[in-house]
């Protein structure tokens, strides 16, 4: 997040068959569709378990604080130490083991409701197993008649021993759960169950959250020897969440009471296993060449540079309030569908449905910003979840709302797009990744994360409905203001296609003022024309 990575590939160019692109595109198909078939169905068994809103909230944007600083960690010392595909194959075999033993914490008296299958059987062992208990119940009465008169006395006693510790323990219980007020107001309880889920949440995530981005770097690597570009890679992710949401629909929608399981949800984690062992398979035989990485960290001065910018700052705002907007959708989507009594299969045309607008904005959004430029794209961002909320809150149709998904691409590809094109025109020069990386803590960390706790608090609070209308007012008022803001400050936006990373840049580093002249090849060949000279 902190440095700026400067590759040489200076080495001779591997054989064809060493740089074909078929075994990265293959990890990243497993991979996108192994997270999609477990990770958004997990607020889900969060509720099954028992927990609130609000403590499920927290392990979700927990997700995202652990993440944000974690996986640009791993990412530098993979890159470092030039040992990229060990820490992909070692990371991602640890991370599928930690969040499949997710499943192992267990309630007893849990709800899985539509998950749950063979309830026929089940309610004949019920009606078996309360007539054998009556059946006892006679054979005992029919015995205690022809106790002895003593005998009946010391039943009597023990009974009445046994009510009076039954009404004790009762008292306690009531008792405990009026001292805890805080679960009482809040919905938050630190109890053994919470507690085991908290720990393999973050250990799972901390170690599973690089997986993207060093797979990122390596599949960057390919595409210098074969040529193709980085939006044609993400669409092969984008295919591979499409083809895990197909295997939720298939196996889980329309089959998962034809395995003999009691409850049908633990099928996500059979599938995650199964995908992730296949993207594994296909990172062990990934032939990674690893170049010369030289680490030039400039954290502070990309902070100091965005604290002293008023365009900088405003950027950060606004993808503070995009991040808490995606938190509400990423952590109660779910709980949202589940509460119109949507099936398994609507839920994974919802996945497939966004996934499809995502892969669509992928390559309109350059065109998008070409128009408009970046701050209309965070505003017209802001204006799509606002849409999105507002039709959650009043749709009740599980099949009616299948079309609003496709304000997903709108509001979520079209802001890393547009973050992107704001880095490329605003930020000094060797920063621009930098500013990416602060980009990216202020959106998923502090936006997603800590900002995602309130919103899960206010969720818990006051339900739904209330919370994706107040969601839609908000958005909605944050774009009047950006765009207001945007009027007064009168931020270029690299219209027309002159962006200013191809200006002379000045940036104040305390010391002396340092003017950056950017590409000055490129400036005067298309200077040619109109005779005018450039000297670096």
């Amino acid at each position: 997040m902190d440095g700026e990575e400067i590759h040489d590939f200076s080495w001779a160019a591997p054989s064809r068959l060493s740089r074909t692109l078929l075994a990265p595109k293959l990890f990243r198909v497993f991979y996108g569709a192994c997270y999609i078939t477990m990770v958004p169905f997990l607020p889900m068994y969060f509720r099954f378990l028992g927990l609130t809103a609000f403590q499920s909230g927290i392990l979700g944007c927990l997700r995202s604080l652990i993440s944000c600083w974690s996986s640009f960690l791993w990412c530098i010392f993979s890159e470092k130490l030039a040992k990229r595909k060990c820490f992909l194959v070692v990371l991602l075999l640890i991370g599928i083991i930690l969040n499949i033993s997710v499943s192992f914490v267990y309630k007893q008296d849990a709800d899985f409701m539509e998950y749950v299958c063979h309830e026929e059987n089940v309610f004949k062992n019920e009606s078996s197993f309360l007539h054998a208990e009556n059946k006892s119940l006679i054979h005992v009465r029919s015995l205690a008649f022809g106790m002895h008169e003593r005998d009946m006395t010391e039943a009597v006693t023990k009974t009445k021993r046994q009510h009076q510790d039954l009404e004790l323990n009762r008292t306690k219980a009531l008792q405990r759960e009026k001292e805890d007020s805080v679960f009482i107001m809040y919905g938050f309880r630190m109890d053994v169950l919470f507690r085991n889920l908290l720990l393999i949440t973050a250990f799972a995530e901390f170690f599973m959250s690089a997986v993207k981005l060093i797979s990122d770097s390596i599949f960057a690597d390919f595409l210098h020897f074969s040529k193709g570009s980085v939006a044609k890679s993400k669409a092969w992710t984008s295919l591979g969440e499409i083809f895990g949401a197909g295997l939720v629909i298939l196996v889980i929608g329309h089959y998962h009471c034809s395995f003999g399981l009691k409850n049908s949800f633990y099928i996500h984690f059979y599938l995650f296993g199964f995908l992730g062992s296949a993207a594994f398979l296909f990172a062990s035989i990934l032939h990674v060449y690893e170049p010369k990485t030289s680490m030039i960290y400039r954290f502070g001065r990309a902070c100091k540079f965005v604290s002293c910018n008023m365009h900088a700052l405003a950027t950060i705002s606004i993808l503070f309030a995009l991040g808490m907007a995606e938190s509400l959708m990423s952590n109660y989507m779910m709980w949202y569908l589940q509460d119109i009594k949507a099936s398994i299969t609507v839920m994974g045309l919802m996945i497939v449905i966004g996934t499809f607008s995502e892969l669509c904005t992928l390559f309109l959004s350059k065109y998008l910003i070409r128009f408009g430029g970046y701050t209309w794209v965070f505003a017209l961002a802001l204006l799509a979840y606002s849409a999105h909320f507002a039709c959650f809150s009043f749709i009740t149709n599980q099949w009616l709302i299948l079309p609003v998904q496709l304000f997903q691409g709108l509001s979520m590809t079209c802001v890393w797009s547009a973050c992107s094109a704001y880095a490329a025109e605003v930020a000094p020069i060797g920063m621009e990744r930098t500013l990416n990386g602060i980009m990216s803590v202020v959106y998923w960390g502090i936006g997603h994360g800590m900002g995602g706790i309130g919103v899960a608090l206010l969720y818990n609070q006051y339900g739904p409905v209330v919370v994706f209308r107040c969601g839609a007012g908000v958005c909605i008022i944050y774009a009047l203001l950006f765009i207001l803001l945007q009027c007064l400050l009168k931020i270029p936006d690299g219209r027309f296609g002159k962006l200013k990373e191809y200006h002379q840049l000045t940036y104040d580093d305390g010391y002396h003022q340092t003017n950056y002249q950017t590409d000055w090849l490129l400036e005067a060949l298309e200077a040619e024309e109109e005779d005018t000279h450039f000297v670096r």
